[in-house]
């Protein structure tokens, strides 16, 4: 029910997007792009598990039907390098290459893969937001600027406190562009001692 409902909005837009031109038929596509997103990190679980879970992932393919990812290959794939074989020549795969591949011979979480996944889909939307709007309040580019601000701040907070990754550290696996939330900030919050210094840090920002 939740991998049906989830992909209402997205099914919709995919219908629309061959219905409009430039701007705009982009904009759909970036939207999708979440989606697309949200699929090949759950592949990425799947084979990092063992385990498929709740919500098949070829449910998500029926839910938002298309030709933006290789359905077949990804549904057969066992590894990560059978993923990485079957989004050869989408920009997926660049976004990938690098955390998978440290993965797979230091072995860790799917952490730094769900990072690159997000932040290749979001700064697409942010970017094509930007150009169908200004940055006042209520638009596009307002709306997704501030998600790409929340997004910022939630992997600062999981990379500092679960994941013990100072600033540096984190600081290439960020979104590039920034809304209300500036690199400043980020900085601070990164580099805090502990969790009491963080919030006092984000008590100072918007």
């Amino acid at each position: 029910l939740e991998s049906s409902l989830e992909g209402i909005p997205f099914a919709e837009a995919a219908k629309m997007s061959v219905t409009v031109t430039g701007q705009r038929r982009l904009w759909l596509e970036a939207w999708v792009g979440l989606y697309d997103a949200g699929t090949i990190k759950r592949i990425l679980r799947k084979i990092f598990s063992g385990h498929e879970g709740p919500g098949g992932i070829k449910h998500r393919f029926q839910s938002v039907p298309g030709k933006r990812l290789p359905q077949t290959a990804l549904l057969e794939a066992r590894n990560f390098q059978q993923v990485l074989e079957a989004l050869r020549g989408t920009p997926w795969r660049q976004a990938l290459e690098e955390p998978l591949k440290a993965l797979q011979h230091g072995g860790g979480t799917l952490f730094a893969t769900d990072l690159s996944l997000d932040s290749l889909a979001l700064t697409r939307l942010v970017r094509v937001s930007r150009s169908l709007s200004s940055s006042r309040s209520g638009t596009l580019a307002d709306l997704f600027g501030s998600l790409a601000d929340l997004e910022n701040l939630l992997w600062t907070i999981r990379g500092f406190r679960y994941f013990k990754l100072g600033f540096e550290d984190m600081v290439n696996r960020l979104l590039p562009v920034r809304h209300r939330l500036s690199f400043d900030n980020l900085r601070k919050l990164g580099r805090s001692r502990d969790m009491e210094e963080l919030w006092q840090h984000l008590e100072q920002t918007a």
